[in-house]
């Protein structure tokens, strides 16, 4: 096997948009949790600032702090909800009685971000897309790592990306582990 070697780092989060930025603001005690967000009553929320955001965007933010050249270069892309948001405002169009465009569904499948992440930068390695809940990132790394190590790629780019949505602030209230106030964990 060969040696794996992680050489760039990128984000965007509510505590900040590089990894220095966010690393100072956590040694700092800064929390990212803000006010009530898009959901009214569902506690407290992380937001990024400029929201609302799709996955796809800020996957593609992320990416581009790589500084990695077009090529053939591998993508693995982590999600749990992907660009759901965009789905969850066509389904509102037909509570309204209107009608959404043919075209919402593209937009909302768990794929899109690593498709355009792999499109816009010119990435032409391979390509796949996890969805494993929480662990979905920690999972792309993996599969990235074990693509170099194994010789089936030269270089890879792993990345996890999930905006906040409904679906997501109203599952995680169904399984009551939504808070009224800042979750602390421990």
């Amino acid at each position: 096997k060969r040696e794996v070697v992680v050489t760039a780092l990128g984000c965007i989060t509510a505590l900040g948009d590089t990894p220095d930025a966010v690393f100072d603001a956590l040694c700092a005690g800064r929390s990212g949790i803000g006010g009530q967000g898009p959901f009214p009553g569902k506690g407290p929320v992380a937001a990024i600032p400029g929201g609302p955001h799709k996955s796809s965007d800020l996957a593609l933010h992320a990416v581009r702090q790589l500084g990695c050249p077009p090529g053939p270069v591998a993508v693995v892309g982590a999600t749990t909800s992907g660009d759901m948001v965009v789905g969850e405002e066509a389904y509102q169009a037909v509570l309204d009685g209107s009608d959404p465009t043919p075209s919402f569904i593209w937009p909302q499948l768990a794929d899109r971000p690593t498709q355009i992440v792999a499109r816009e930068l010119g990435f032409t390695g391979p390509r796949t897309t996890l969805s494993t809940a929480c662990s979905s990132g920690a999972a792309a790394v993996g599969i990235a790592a074990e693509w170099v190590a194994s010789g089936r790629v030269e270089r890879a780019v792993a990345f996890g990306a999930d905006a906040l949505c409904r679906m997501t602030v109203h599952g995680f209230g169904s399984l009551g582990a939504m808070s009224d106030d800042r979750a602390r964990p421990f």
